[in-house]
């Protein structure tokens, strides 16, 4: 009724399934028993050995002996196998030794006869079999169920491991009730002990004690003891994705079978609402490790209930979509604040004059300008949201991609660099030539009008023709000013460099130039990949072309592709490793070339941007490593990598880990040496005697640029030379201008103090790599650990047995090296604050003599630009400071609870939940809601993890308080 289901529909009603296939399953033991109890009545009342001396029945009698005792062997060969692969198991679970169990991914029992039988019914794969509507194979699944017009044909579910195992457990107690049963039958008339059995009847208890023994051994007693045949096994195939695992130890029957099941229906109502809904055994946790572990693990799909491999990539698809949700709301909440409460349109008047402020809050209700707010230009009234209602219903996702979708990798290769990268940066430019150009000239273009104004005055004639060049000529001349058409030029496309002289940003011609000549790129890069059409490259073959020359380095990178292509977080580390990469230039190049719009004049707005991005980018950056380690801990296969660069970096890890401990010691004790040195030489009151070290090398970097103060002479800071004609004839005719002034941040001037603090912030950047790095290599194992990847990502300790296994785990290594990366994060952001605040204050030199030594950065830098914070509450009365003055105290707040986490640990928050519960219970109104989990303590991992939550976000909520009370109550 289940492989074959009669019923429409019947195949996809699991409810009713397992129903019928338990009840006619209990039927047929029971009947079966009711047979053989029969039979032995037969024998007992009915049977009369004179008339069947010698036929079947006869012989089948006198042969009981044998019969019963080979049935004997049998059971007690399958009894001691089956029952001894299940304790092996469990000893090996208990031990933490999953490669010794007896699995589908360790010690493989495959039940090749049985898949052999199945191959043999199947049909062969891409076959249709007549009047069939789809082709039948064994790769449905026992989670998938192919139903061909409303039923299930047949369902072949797949065998392993586990049903090997637990078929003989079947096939023992099969046995085993026959053994009981067919000896009550052939016994029922004599046996050595009773040979009169058949004078006391079918049913008797015993024949007193002058017969010792005779207890229960009647006809009747043997069909009372094993009543019924064991059935459960092929019915928990429909209980869901663990039975390979659970089914292979006895435990896991008890726990995850008979324990979980019967919880069901008692919990049933508990559980529609009980988190977390992707872990069944979570969800049933009477303690708050359910809540815990339920939101450590939220987002790791590949651990929850019935995950498959296809589901997992469109969770993981579906999930982008959200996070998109959540960037656009984001982003909509700015744009929204700033038309409600915003004084943009004065701003745009006059910007170097008038202050922007997006929260200039005056009505806080929801009137007027919220009504305006929400309305767009040239409408009546605000934007009706009922389409979006009504699109929600509309779209439900019913497409979901299919796993060869997702493996497309040249597909998606080609679609990203000419669609998300090409198409994008040509729309952009687009904007740039038709919108903002024109508006920078004091020409608007809006909805109305956009069809009647060309962005050029000859139009798409210099395209057609050829001369480009046309649309480079009469640019913007020097004394134009923004968002007028005084001074204004024509040109749409340029490459002047340098800055415009008003807004101190990037030409617009330029930044349209440049992302004309993006999208050009990029459009023809999206042609890269071979796809259906046949023409491109080949990833597989371009990594499997780069062989080192004579093979001296190995087999190159050969497998690699499958290896990224098949693991979600190799590609994740490495978006993540090019992101970070990114948002650290993106912070680089937002002050040193600025392209928005007198946005180099907003000194808070810049700093603000700076250190965001940085922080971004920071931990972006130790994410790829945390993916890292946890692809060579899920996903690596070592046979698939033999001998390629990935495994020859394993195999080389401690050279690697080595040498980066090295070169971080190096930095440590002579960057700190120097510091102290300097600040002992202070400290006697001798500053002539620092050590004082010029950055040679950066300095001719920048001289070769064109810088000229350094003396040099070398290339562009070279006036006679050809490299100085070329630049200022040739292209680029405003670069050595912006390069040589000083009210830029484009080549900040350096010396001792930038030499001294780059290589602090080196050490931080090699400490921090040099932690992820050693986390990463050792994920797998190590001298001390050998066994290190069956313990997975995150574990606390392998107990006292193996001493010095704690905070060894790959987990461990990020953890620890976030504090190196905030450490790093902080050297950067101190030291571009105090460089370019005392750079807009007009007093560099008060940086270059007090960033040479500790007490310095103390004294002059912290202390000193702390100054505005502590005056945000004075005798005076609260001022525009006052709320950055209470965040820097709840940030430090904040910053010191992660040491609570840190230093006191578990078992006190533990007590304090306790407390709180108690306390809650006993409260009226408070007592309406009871909490049902009992307070554990938490684990190692878990404080950890809190207090690390606890120290980042305290820490950059003080740093942020102080970066912008301190650079706005300077510059407002």
């Amino acid at each position: 009724m289940y492989s074959m289901p009669p019923y429409p529909y019947l195949a996809t009603d699991y409810g009713t399934q397992l129903s019928l296939f338990t009840h006619h399953m209990w039927i047929g033991g029971f009947l079966i028993v009711g047979a053989a109890a029969h039979a032995a009545i037969f024998l007992v009342r009915d049977y009369d050995p004179t008339t069947r001396y010698n036929d079947l029945l006869d012989r089948v009698l006198r042969h009981r002996d044998a019969i019963i005792s080979h049935l004997n062997w049998v059971c007690i060969f399958l009894g001691f196998h089956s029952f001894g692969l299940y304790i092996h198991n469990d000893t090996m679970s208990a031990l933490g030794r999953p490669q010794d169990m007896f699995s589908d991914t360790a010690i493989q029992l495959q039940p090749i006869f049985a898949q052999w039988v199945q191959n043999t019914h199947a049909l062969a794969p891409s076959l249709t079999a007549p009047g069939a509507t789809t082709s039948t194979s064994l790769t449905w699944g026992g989670s998938e169920l192919l139903a061909v017009g409303g039923k299930v044909a047949m369902l072949p579910i797949p065998l392993g491991t586990a049903d090997f195992l637990v078929h003989h457990i079947h096939a023992f107690t099969i046995h085993v009730t026959v053994l009981i049963l067919l000896k009550g039958v052939l016994f029922a008339r004599s046996s050595r002990l009773i040979p009169d059995k058949a004078n006391l009847g079918f049913r008797f208890p015993c024949d007193g004690p002058g017969r010792g023994g005779t207890c229960q051994v009647s006809a009747w007693d043997h069909s009372d003891v094993w009543g019924t045949i064991s059935d459960q096994g092929i019915v928990t195939h429909i209980t869901g994705g663990n039975f390979a695992q659970s089914s292979i130890t006895i435990n896991g029957w008890l726990r995850d079978f008979l324990w979980a099941q019967a919880s069901q229906e008692d919990l049933k109502s508990i559980m529609a609402l009980r988190f977390p809904r992707f872990s069944q055994g979570l969800a049933q946790d009477p303690t708050t490790r359910r809540i815990w572990f339920g939101i450590a693990t939220a987002h790791d799909f590949e651990i929850h209930d019935d995950i498959t491999e296809e589901r997992l990539y469109q969770n993981i698809f579906a999930s982008h979509f959200g996070q998109l949700a959540i960037i656009f709301l984001w982003t909509s909440g700015n744009l929204f604040h700033v038309a409600w409460q915003g004084n943009f349109e004065s701003w745009i008047q006059d910007p170097l004059h008038i202050r922007p402020i997006a929260h200039a809050i005056w009505d806080p209700h929801f009137g007027q300008p919220a009504v305006e707010a929400f309305t767009r230009g040239g409408a009546t009234g605000p934007v009706n949201i009922a389409y979006s209602v009504g699109g929600w219903f509309h779209l439900q996702p019913k497409w979901k991609p299919s796993l060869s979708w997702f493996k497309n990798a040249e597909s998606r290769l080609n679609h990203h660099l000419s669609g998300l990268f090409g198409v994008s940066s040509l729309a952009w430019t687009g904007h740039l030539v038709h919108v903002a150009i024109p508006g920078s000239r004091g020409e608007y273009v809006r909805w109305s009008n956009f069809l009647d104004i060309p962005p050029h005055p000859q139009g798409l004639g210099p395209l057609l023709t050829g001369q480009w060049n046309l649309y480079a000529q009469n640019p913007d001349s020097s004394s134009h000013l923004f968002s007028t058409s005084q001074g204004a030029g024509t040109a749409i496309l340029t490459l002047l460099g340098g800055f415009h002289p008003q807004t101190q940003s990037l030409w617009l011609t330029d930044i349209a130039h440049h992302h004309l000549a993006i999208a050009l790129i990029f459009l023809i890069a999206g042609h890269m990949y071979r796809t259906n059409f046949g023409i491109g490259h080949s990833i597989k073959d371009l990594l499997e072309a780069h062989i080192p020359p004579g093979g001296r380095l190995g087999r190159g990178h050969k497998g690699l592709y499958d290896t990224i292509n098949n693991s979600v977080h190799f590609q994740l580390g490495l978006a993540l490793a090019s992101l970070g990469v990114i948002t650290s230039l993106v912070a680089q190049h937002m002050y040193s070339l600025p392209a928005y719009a007198f946005i180099a004049q907003d000194f808070t707005t810049q700093a603000a941007l700076y250190t965001h991005h940085q922080y971004i980018a920071g931990f972006i950056m130790t994410g790829a490593f945390a993916h890292g380690a946890i692809f060579f801990i899920r996903d690596y296969n070592p046979a698939q990598n033999e001998d390629n660069v990935l495994a020859r970096m394993l195999d080389h890890k401690e050279a690697i880990i080595s040498h980066l401990s090295w070169a971080s010691l190096f930095l440590g004790f002579h960057t700190l040496g120097l510091y102290v040195h300097n600040d002992v030489m202070l400290a006697f009151g001798t500053p002539e005697k620092q050590i004082l070290i010029e950055p040679i090398f950066a300095q001719w970097i920048q001289s070769a640029h064109g810088k000229t103060s350094y003396g040099f002479d070398v290339l562009l800071s070279s006036t006679s030379g050809p490299a100085f004609n070329a630049g200022r004839n040739i292209w680029l005719p405003g670069w050595l201008n912006a390069v040589n002034e000083n009210r830029n941040s484009l080549f900040l001037t350096i010396g001792p103090g930038d030499f001294l603090v780059h290589h602090a912030i080196a050490l931080g950047l090699h400490t921090t790599t040099l932690i992820l790095v050693k986390g990463a290599l050792d994920a797998r194992g190590s001298k001390l650990m050998p066994d290190k990847k069956d313990f997975g990502y995150s574990f606390p300790c392998d107990g006292p047995g193996r001493g010095g296994t704690c905070d060894i785990s790959a987990w461990d290594a990020f953890y620890l090296a976030v504090f190196w990366m905030l450490n790093t994060i902080g050297w950067v952001t101190f030291y571009w604050h105090w460089k370019h605040i005392t750079l807009w204050q007009g007093n560099v030199s008060q940086f270059n003599e007090s960033s040479t030594y500790l007490m310095g950065w103390l004294r002059d830098y912290l202390w000193l630009n702390s100054s505005q914070l502590i005056n945000g509450y004075n005798p005076f009365g609260m001022n525009s400071l006052s709320v950055w003055a209470w965040m820097f105290l709840f940030g430090h707040l904040v910053w010191a609870t992660g040491f609570m986490f840190l230093i006191s640990w578990r078992g006190y928050w533990q007590e304090l939940i306790e407390t709180l519960a108690w306390a809650h219970e006993r409260t009226p109104l408070a007592n309406l809601i009871r909490w049902r989990d009992k307070p554990v303590a938490l684990s190692i991992v878990q404080a950890r993890l809190v207090g690390l939550a606890h120290f980042s976000v305290g820490y950059i909520f003080t740093y942020a308080a102080f970066l912008i009370a301190s650079t706005s109550g300077k510059f407002g």
